[in-house]
């Protein structure tokens, strides 16, 4: 009975000793993004717009990247005028035109959700419609408290032909990071409404609200194959290019060096310009030494989970009934 009692005390300090490791790596997580958002708010351009200076938090150096044509890439101008690229998306589907009912919205949201409409529809991203199909409307909360609106297309989905494109997974290229010392992270300004949808189909995703019915002309969430078909169209970007991953609108670059990641940032600018994707610069983050990337921590030994992640598994209460398990058990296997 000591002996357990010993060992209990001994499995419970060197909890708490992971505990306190774990915390200490959330600190100095937290302390770099403060860095972060002082370096953002201190980034400038030079005169002719083709040099941006970023302060690498990590290492407290001044580090000058050349990104040529920054300012073009970096100008969230009308998203729905013509682009320079001809993918195009599809929607193949079988069988009548589906049909649903406005749905009510919560009094909170309504003014947000007719707002982005307005939004969505000055910009070209949307139209009338006087289509037979009809989704109704979705409201998704976002990280920064405002909405999206979504169309709830889980009908036109089921009669929908699937797109077998794959979906590359993060761990494929966990190999390519052997080496390499410097990275940078690109998010593309609003990544799917860059993708036209096909006149023909443009019907089919016609969304019914409180205030009429509206058609997507361009690519928009929630339809079954929307993933498919923007991946393709990076992978079709960025092709040949064994210094970036690309998963969605999330780009990935890696190098050895300074200089090196200053030519391997050029080149995937001048890709992102010619085919007329615009930069979320807010979400970007150049030239550090270790980044969060869908999830995990990045840096030059590979991927790691991320801290928080980590601490909750360790502070996870064990299951004691078989439907606590059978809940414990999808989440268990993501954090690590």
């Amino acid at each position: 009975v000591l002996e357990r009692i010993v060992s209990e005390r001994e499995e419970e300090t060197l909890r708490q000793e992971e505990i306190k490791r774990h915390e200490e790596i959330r600190r100095q997580e937290e302390i770099k993004r403060q860095d972060k958002l002082k370096i953002e708010a201190s980034m400038s351009k030079n005169d002719d717009g083709g040099e941006i200076i970023s302060q690498n938090g990590g290492m407290q150096e001044q580090a000058q990247i050349g990104l040529q044509k920054l300012m073009h890439i970096t100008n969230p101008s009308s998203i729905g005028v013509s682009t320079p690229h001809d993918t195009v998306h599809h929607i193949i589907t079988k069988g009548p035109p589906v049909t649903a009912r406005p749905r009510r919205l919560h009094p909170k949201s309504h003014d947000a959700v007719k707002a982005e409409f307005e939004f969505l529809l000055s910009q070209g991203i949307i139209r009338p419609s006087k289509s037979p199909w009809s989704s109704p409307l979705h409201v998704v909360p976002k990280q920064d408290s405002t909405v999206r609106p979504v169309g709830d297309y889980r009908r036109l989905n089921s009669v929908t032909e699937f797109d077998s494109y794959p979906i590359p997974h993060l761990h494929d290229f966990a190999h390519a990071l052997h080496g390499k010392t410097i990275f940078s992270k690109l998010d593309i300004f609003k990544a799917f409404h860059q993708i036209p949808i096909a006149e023909q189909d443009i019907p089919k995703t016609a969304v019914t609200t409180p205030w009429g019915l509206y058609e997507y002309t361009r690519l928009c969430f929630g339809l079954v194959n929307a993933p498919q078909t923007f991946m393709r169209f990076m992978h079709e970007v960025l092709r040949g290019l064994p210094f970036c991953y690309v998963y969605l609108d999330d780009i990935l670059c890696f190098s050895e060096s300074h200089e090196e990641h200053k030519g391997h940032l050029r080149t995937i600018f001048e890709r992102l310009q010619a085919h007329g994707l615009k930069l979320n610069i807010s979400k970007c983050e150049f030239g550090v030494p270790e980044l969060t990337f869908l999830g995990h921590l990045l840096t030059s030994q590979g991927l790691k989970p991320l801290p928080e992640k980590v601490d909750a598994v360790l502070q996870y209460k064990l299951p004691e009934t078989i439907a606590a398990l059978r809940i414990a058990g999808p989440g268990s296997s993501w954090a690590c």
